[in-house]
């Protein structure tokens, strides 16, 4: 999505600069910004800190703390590739976006297409997420999701049990 600039007759436009809306129409109604794309990923993601409020959000009780972040990441990697043809990989911490603030937002995105799969509505911000993505493409029909072998965590990683009280 582009924003072309002309006062109170700015257009947000698809691409092929076919309009989606004209500014003036919706004078006192609420826009809001959807990041996307016709790119699907598979997206593993984290969180940069330990934060408990997440065994409520996401209804768990246990939480991997990732001592050796490359490694993980090979691992990973490797696990992945081994079953399916990735072109590759991309790692990024999250970029949150005002989905109401659609001048700024789409300002941030327009030269960093690449990075969609790292926008995030900005109410999620206190997640402080970190992604890692591989582009999706022609794979077998069954790809919701991908049960991949990363081998022994344990000199890696550490399993954090949470007790409700």
């Amino acid at each position: 999505i582009a924003v072309r600039s002309g006062g109170c007759n700015e257009v947000l436009r698809a691409p092929f600069d076919q309009p989606i809306a004209a500014l003036k129409d919706h004078q006192h109604d609420r826009l809001e910004v959807q990041i996307g794309g016709d790119q699907d990923y598979f997206v593993w993601s984290c969180s940069t800190r330990y934060e408990p409020r997440m065994y409520y959000d996401f209804d768990y009780d246990a939480c991997l703390i990732i001592k050796d972040v490359p490694q993980f990441v090979k691992r990973l990697n490797d696990g992945l590739s081994k079953k399916i043809s990735v072109p590759g990989m991309l790692a990024d911490n999250v970029i949150y976006y005002d989905p109401l603030s659609f001048h700024e937002t789409l300002e941030n995105i327009k030269d960093r297409k690449s990075l969609f799969p790292f926008f995030k509505n900005f109410k999620y911000a206190y997640q402080r997420e970190y992604r890692l993505t591989w582009p999706a493409g022609p794979y077998p029909a069954s790809t919701d999701f991908v049960d991949i072998e990363v081998g022994p965590l344990n000199n890696i990683c550490e399993l954090l049990h949470y007790t409700r009280v």
